[in-house]
């Protein structure tokens, strides 16, 4: 049943808030409380059912991002309202959190307003809390960063995060969900921290999204760190919040023990799991499990030793690897257990998309979802473990039904419904790539709540920090329990070496020859020789060998291009002076880059980067101080690098350790690419991948190897190689000497001013007051840093924050109204967007539902004047 009044979801979240009371607590049905902000709300008091009467109501005001010179470069725009928290953790000793939810999209981010002292904060209509943000491909990604707002000189505490594929919805659809938050992108733990609930719409042009996906440009060489969106922040504040909300707790090149744990446990993981699938892929096709793919191979096997012809190998693998990609788009792709009602496109949806999509023509079906009854005997029977799974909703769903399914299930590629209806509740609601979900099920938003015996626990935590102990080893902010332990084990592991390394050096110098130790001659004098021999540590360089030859010089490193520059193997030699590769921490740090070359930087993911020249910290101008590092200064704000840890010890050791993290995750996150792409995460991504590989196929079927590997060795092992460098030793003709390029080095500083067409970010105003916006002409360019947002089209995160619990969500179909004001004109806001205060189209811009006996102390003027449509 719909809320009274106009409500765009229905009233199913009372389940939701009564787990965040104590155990006999009951529901303050009469009480009124105060609402906040008070700019927008003077003299408002309401009670509960009233605060989520008002809360459900639609936006007053929405304002818009986007900037109209960039018009071009949008495919669409994404409507976001943040509408509550729930059960947020108490991150201040005196009060409750004081929330404040950012929003990034791209290179535009928004910040709501500060609802403070409250666990389960709502912003209701009237408060800034609604949004039209830009949406440029289709591989873009929403995130949504929940923080304790603290006073303007402190960093404001994390409470969590949420992550949504905009290639997972369904345009015209409007969406009301749910989600839990979590803390890390890399760690995995269920550590309550909270839900958020949003209400968000998407318009796009269909065809352009899947377009998008197709690179512009292809480069073979000189790849470099993504960092072409970003967003322009103007303070401390706005740029650590806007960092942790779109990389995690867990920032590149931040070093903790819980993370690196974390992540070499990933990578056993990953390792076991891809063996395990290997041999149930092999043994499935031998068994014949699926009739389909084992005759395939069958006969793709027969046909290649026929033809004697080595170069089928390759085609038929590719159309083996097409075949179980079809058969995972019948397992995940399509609806069924895994998508809980939030079904994405379908294949024929996407292709009449390419072919007939456009503006105003829209080939993928909107979504409608609600639950509608409760099955009561499933129901009784998980009770008694106090679960509550899918299977004990049933889903009203109303979209496009995908074709050939009676096909997929003839090839035996879809289970049928008895199959599934045999299926364990949590085995397809996947937590992370090769989770099973009865071992890791999926996050719910009972579990992410923080109710009062958590917060006590949380409070105790607290206190016990003060004398560097704590009871919640998942706490990675300080010296805790892990981490003591690990560098225990660490400080054994070096004490045991030396102590070995000790042992072992007195009896080397036992054992060398007489003319190898200082000794004493038979008249009682030392020798000289013999002193020099074991003083000297260098090896000597002279001009001739042992055999008389003459040495060849080698020439200064830094004088040599970067492949030829070998690092030096003798340990007792003394170190070039020229050379680059003196500190084994560079040699691990190159060791991670050379990593991420060999996986093109698709994943290396950079926090910020510094545009400007002579860039200063954020209020460095207006200090007389001499100015600081910017770049160090920054990631001190950011607490990476040398500055992930104010433990010495720690920092020493995250030193030679985070090098070897940064050279796993490119493979860790290639891993999770492939598994999302065969499991159809991102739809879009998944069809060109399928469509390449048929065009791969055809072509590699009728590739002409021969001619092919014939011309390829004329030209790399030919003769001619031979003459030419014959003519080319007569002419005295030499390799051109080196040149260092910038292309080298792994510079930040890309130089160049603000453009006048990025916009600009600040940080959330204090409690109760208004957004006053950002005035440029009081901006120093040299004080604007950029926080970098991955935007790549490959999807490598590691948890899955979609689809949510259908119990605790609601989808409509909705049109989406994106009209401008006027002849296309925008008045430019104080981001240096556009906003728009006519721009409301999710309802009328008057306050409706609100009484005026709630309001006390108010004159009735004032009464008249607040239910009035807002004015800027």
């Amino acid at each position: 049943t719909l809320s009274p009044k106009n409500s765009l979801i229905p009233s199913r979240h009372d389940d939701v808030e009564h787990l965040t009371r104590s155990p006999g607590q009951k529901r303050k049905t009469n009480m009124e409380f105060r609402v906040y902000p008070t700019y927008c709300y003077p003299h408002v008091w309401l009670t509960q059912d009233e605060l989520k009467e008002e809360c459900d109501l639609p936006s007053t005001e929405f304002h818009d991002m986007r900037i109209p010179s960039q018009k071009s470069n949008e495919i669409g725009a994404l409507q976001v309202e943040v509408l509550q928290c729930m059960g947020l953790p108490k991150l201040d000793r005196s009060s409750e959190s004081d929330a404040v939810v950012y929003l990034v999209c791209g290179s535009y981010a928004f910040s709501t307003d500060v609802i403070p002292s409250n666990k389960n904060p709502m912003w209701l209509r009237k408060t800034r809390r609604a949004c039209v943000l830009p949406v440029t491909d289709g591989f873009a990604r929403l995130y949504a960063g929940v923080f304790d707002d603290d006073p303007k000189d402190t960093k404001d505490d994390f409470a969590g995060r949420v992550v949504i594929d905009l290639a997972r919805l369904r345009p015209g659809s409007l969406y009301d969900v749910l989600l839990p938050l979590r803390q890390s992108a890399h760690v995995f733990s269920r550590k309550p921290c909270g839900a958020i609930r949003l209400r968000f719409q998407l318009n796009w042009n269909e065809r352009k999204a899947l377009l998008s996906y197709l690179p512009k440009t292809v480069k073979f060489r000189n790849f470099k760190p993504r960092c072409d969106t970003t967003i322009a922040c103007t303070d401390s504040k706005s740029f650590r919040n806007v960092a942790i909300t779109v990389h995690g707790a867990h920032l590149p090149k931040k070093f903790t023990f819980t993370q690196f744990k974390a992540v070499m446990r990933e990578v056993n993981f990953t390792r076991k799991s891809l063996m395990l699938v290997v041999r149930l892929t092999i043994k499935e096709t031998r068994q014949w499990k699926i009739p389909a793919i084992s005759c395939f191979v069958f006969v793709a096997w027969m046909h290649a030793v026929y033809r004697a012809d080595f170069s089928l190998v390759l085609p038929y693998f590719i159309m083996f690897l097409l075949l179980h990609m079809i058969r995972l788009y019948a397992k995940y792709g399509i609806d069924g257990p895994s998508q809980r009602g939030f079904i994405p496109a379908s294949i024929e949806e996407m292709f009449l998309a390419f072919v007939n999509g456009g503006e105003g023509r829209h080939q993928i079906k909107p979504l409608e979802m609600s639950v509608v009854q409760k099955d009561t005997q499933v129901a009784k029977q998980s009770k008694a473990n106090e679960t509550l799974n899918f299977h004990t909703h049933v889903i009203s769903i109303n979209t496009h039904t995908p074709w050939g399914k009676w096909l997929l299930r003839f090839f035996g590629l879809l289970e049928r419904p008895e199959e599934l209806s045999k299926m364990a509740p949590n085995e397809r609601h996947l937590e992370f790539p090769f989770a099973d979900g009865n071992y890791y099920p999926k996050f719910s938003v009972k579990e992410a709540l923080v109710g009062d015996e958590e917060q006590k626990k949380n409070n105790i935590n607290q206190t016990l920090a003060l004398t560097n102990l704590t009871l919640n080893p998942e706490d990675d902010g300080g010296y805790n329990d892990d981490d003591s332990y690990e560098q225990d084990q660490f400080d054994q592991l070096i004490a045991d070496e030396n102590r070995r390394r000790y042992f072992a050096g007195i009896e080397n110098i036992a054992r060398l020859p007489l003319h190898g130790r200082n000794h004493d001659n038979q008249d009682g004098s030392t020798s000289e020789l013999s002193t020099e021999l074991m003083l000297s540590t260098t090896p000597s360089h002279d001009e001739y060998d042992d055999d008389g030859f003459i040495r060849k010089p080698r020439p200064p490193s830094n004088e040599l291009p970067p492949y030829m520059r070998m690092p030096q193997q003798d340990l007792d030699a003394k170190p070039d002076p020229n050379s680059v590769e003196t500190k084994i921490t560079e040699d691990l740090a190159e060791i991670k880059d050379k990593m991420h070359e060999l996986t093109l930087r698709l994943f290396d993911d950079r926090t910020h980067v510094v545009k400007h020249p002579d860039a200063q910290y954020f209020g460095a101008s207006r200090k007389s101080k001499k100015n600081k590092d910017a770049f160090d200064e920054l990631e001190k704000n950011l607490e990476v690098g040398v500055h992930s840890s104010s433990n010495l010890i720690i920092s020493r050791v995250g030193s030679y350790l985070e090098p070897l993290i940064g050279a796993t995750m490119p493979w860790l996150c290639l891993a999770r690419t492939t598994f999302n792409i065969f499991t159809w995460r991102d739809p879009f991504l998944s069809l060109w991948v399928v469509v390449y590989g048929v065009i791969a196929t055809v072509i590699l079927f009728y590739f002409p190897w021969r001619m092919f590997f014939g011309i390829a060795g004329m030209l790399v092992v030919g003769p001619q190689n031979w003459v030419v460098s014959y003519f080319r030793e007569r002419r005295g003709k030499t390799e051109k000497p080196y040149v260092a390029s910038p292309d080298d080095g792994d510079d930040l500083f890309l130089g160049g001013d603000l453009p006048e067409d990025q916009p600009l970010f600040g940080s959330h105003p204090p409690v109760n007051q208004r957004y006053r916006g950002i005035d440029r002409n009081r901006i120093d360019p040299r004080e604007v840093h950029h926080v970098v947002v991955p935007h790549t089209r490959l999807m490598y995160q590691r948890f899955y924050d979609w689809p949510p619990e259908a119990r605790h969500a609601y989808v409509r179909e909705r049109s989406f109204h994106s009209s401008r004001n006027g002849n296309d004109s925008r008045r430019k806001n104080s981001f240096g967007s556009a906003s728009s205060s006519n721009h409301s189209s999710t309802g009328p811009a008057r306050l409706e539902g609100m009484s005026p006996k709630r309001i006390k102390g108010t004159p009735k003027k004032l009464i008249k004047k607040e239910l009035a449509p807002p004015l800027e």
